[in-house]
C-alpha cells in the first residue's frame, strides 16, 4: 500500500474541525497578498481545499495528486480548474506554467523534497 496516498474518503478532509485549525482563507490571502498572481498550482491538492479557495480570488487554479480519486473530487469540487495525477517531485505541467506553486500539508510527504522544489521552480 502507498504510504503517500490517503486512505480516507473526502468527508474526512473537509471537516469542520479540520477546516478552521487549516485557516483556509487566511493562508490563500496571506499567499497572495502583494503579489501578481494570476496562476496558481495545488500540489497535493486532495478534495481541492485550497484549489478552491484560489479560485475565489479570480486566480486561475490547477492541482495535481497522487491519488486519482482525490483528482476526480477536486476536479468536482473546482470544475474550472486543471486536475492531474502526478506527484511533487514529476510535476505534469509545463516550464514556467504557473505563478505560485502551493504546498499545503504536503511537502512532508515527498520522497525527495529537493526534487519537489526543484520541479516547483520549474513549473
Amino acid at each position: 500500500m502507498n504510504e503517500r496516498v490517503f486512505h480516507g474518503g473526502p468527508e474526512a478532509l473537509r471537516s469542520q474541525a479540520r477546516m478552521e485549525l487549516m485557516e483556509v482563507d487566511r493562508v490563500v490571502a496571506l499567499s497572495i497578498e502583494n503579489l501578481a498572481i494570476t496562476s496558481v498550482l495545488d500540489v497535493g491538492t486532495g478534495t481541492a481545499i485550497f484549489a478552491e479557495a484560489f479560485a475565489k480570488n479570480d486566480i486561475k487554479t490547477a492541482g495535481i495528486d497522487i491519488n486519482d480519486k482525490m483528482v476526480a473530487e477536486a476536479q468536482r469540487m473546482v470544475p474550472q480548474g486543471e486536475f492531474k495525477i502526478g506527484s511533487a517531485e514529476n510535476i505534469p505541467f509545463d516550464n514556467g506554467a504557473f505563478d505560485l506553486i502551493f504546498f499545503g500539508h504536503v511537502l512532508h510527504e515527498a520522497d525527495d523534497m529537493v526534487k519537489a522544489l526543484s520541479e516547483a521552480r520549474r513549473v
